[in-house]
């Protein structure tokens, strides 16, 4: 993706009011950015999943996420279980 479209996308995503897609919008960004933007978008996108209201859209948003997180972020950051409980990510 052209760097100029992929920040029009970003902008874009950042700009969405609901939580819900734009978690989504922000996980489905994070992996095509450089590393030094890709954290501060996944920590976006992360606050806009735990604002999430609905359990299950949150664990949808979670989800969505969980691949791209570090896994000592993952583990401090997500509710224990949360995702556990859709399937997707094995409690250890």
């Amino acid at each position: 993706m052209p760097r100029t479209l992929l920040r029009d996308a970003l902008d874009a995503a950042r700009g969405i009011s609901n939580n819900h897609p734009r978690a989504i919008a922000l996980a489905a960004l994070a992996p095509r950015l450089p590393e030094t933007e890709r954290q501060a978008v996944l920590r976006d996108a992360l606050h806009a999943a735990r604002a999430i209201s609905n359990d299950n859209l949150q664990v949808d948003a979670l989800a969505a996420l969980a691949p791209h997180l570090a896994e000592t972020l993952l583990h401090n950051a997500l509710p224990s279980g949360a995702l556990a409980q859709n399937g997707c990510y094995p409690m250890g």
